[in-house]
């Protein structure tokens, strides 16, 4: 009978040491799969805004409706940044931003976009495969002109 219980322990002590190995090694396997990831995703990120510079394709665009909106830029109670949001009838909503709306002017900017007129906004590869795809936020454009 002792040498059944001897065999037995044995076999759970090699099979603890075996699974000791495996998780280990996995582990190590987990941990860096992990970091490549969050690695990956942080260099999106950060390179979003030379990203959005390549491969930019003009969507022609019919206008619903415009309105002025503020983007969050900031952490808990930072500054944000103005936007003009416009409701088109063939793209969805797209966020227009950049050095021609600020604070003092998206007012204008805004009513620039009369329903029914069509206008071209470029988008970039960034805004096409990563935002609206991956984390499915709205078209952010800065580029954008009216067709006449």
């Amino acid at each position: 009978m002792l040498s059944v219980v001897s065999k037995v322990a044995r076999m759970a002590t090699s099979f603890y040491s075996w699974w000791v190995g495996v998780w280990k090694a996995k582990a190590v396997t987990i941990s860096f799969t992990i970091f490549a990831l969050m690695f990956l995703w942080v260099g999106l990120i950060i390179s979003g805004p030379w990203l959005n510079t390549m491969d930019r394709q003009g969507w022609k665009c019919e206008i619903v409706s415009a309105e002025t909106a503020s983007g969050g830029m900031g952490l808990r109670g930072g500054s944000s940044a103005p936007l003009v949001v416009v409701h088109t009838k063939n793209c969805g909503r797209i966020n227009v931003s950049g050095t021609t709306v600020n604070l003092d002017s998206k007012g204008q900017v805004a009513a620039s976009f009369e329903p029914g007129s069509e206008w071209v906004f470029e988008l970039g590869w960034y805004t096409r495969n990563f935002l609206m795809k991956v984390l499915q936020l709205p078209q952010s454009v800065q580029i954008y002109h009216r067709v006449n």
